[in-house]
């Protein structure tokens, strides 16, 4: 099976580029749940606990609103 995506450049130039970098931006994510995740579990730098899981906990349920799991690559 092949998929072929098309792009009329430059109007879609924003189009491509999301696609293009797909993975690049879900490398960026699964950086940053991980660093969020370390914080929450080992709260190495001293933070304050309930900001850093309250963060963690609404960075998840925004990228579960978008069907994201970062852990899923």
């Amino acid at each position: 099976m092949k998929a072929i995506l098309e792009f009329n450049l430059p109007d879609e130039k924003i189009e491509f580029e999301m696609a293009s970098k797909g993975d690049k931006y879900l490398s960026a994510i699964h950086d940053i749940a991980n660093m969020l995740r370390g914080h929450s579990k080992y709260n190495s730098q001293n933070l304050n606990t309930l900001a850093v899981e309250t963060i963690y906990d609404e960075f998840y349920e925004i990228l579960n609103s978008y069907g994201i799991d970062p852990f899923e690559i």
